[in-house]
């Protein structure tokens, strides 16, 4: 499988779909933000996935089947997220001019929230046994009633 062919769909996440205006560049999903992913799923697999070669015919090493791909746009999109966050912080100001006032105040804000849902989406995947996790924090909670 193709680093590139991740692309599309990490844009979708992050909503860089604007075909006249994207935010990143092709080369930047697949040399920076996709790679940083992948990066970021092997720290929290079992699997290790590398990628092997350069450019556009860079592939994901070993092939990952559709659960594992879904993740690894999901945490490249995290990373771009992330990015986003930083800079949106950065620049987190209200500028009053004699015209009107421009807000940027809120930009980190509505960021964080589109991570958090993503991060939300990313717990599907993690876990194989989500219905025994929640099984186990009831009875936890239960316990604590008594």
């Amino acid at each position: 499988m193709t680093v590139i062919s991740l692309i599309p769909e990490v844009r979708s996440l992050v909503g860089d779909e604007d075909t006249t205006n994207y935010r990143y560049t092709d080369n930047v999903y697949r040399d920076r933000k996709i790679p940083a992913g992948i990066r970021r799923l092997n720290l929290n697999e079992y699997k290790r996935f590398v990628v092997s070669g350069s450019g556009d015919t860079a592939v994901i090493l070993p092939v990952p089947n559709d659960e594992e791909q879904t993740m690894m746009c999901l945490y490249a999109a995290l990373c771009v997220l992330d990015g986003e966050i930083t800079k949106a912080a950065h620049l987190a100001v209200t500028v009053s001019t004699p015209a009107g006032n421009t807000n940027m105040t809120n930009v980190s804000k509505e960021l964080r929230e589109q991570r958090k849902a993503i991060m939300e989406e990313l717990k599907i995947y993690k876990s194989e046994n989500m219905t025994v996790k929640i099984a186990k924090e009831i009875d936890v909670s239960d316990d604590e009633l008594i």
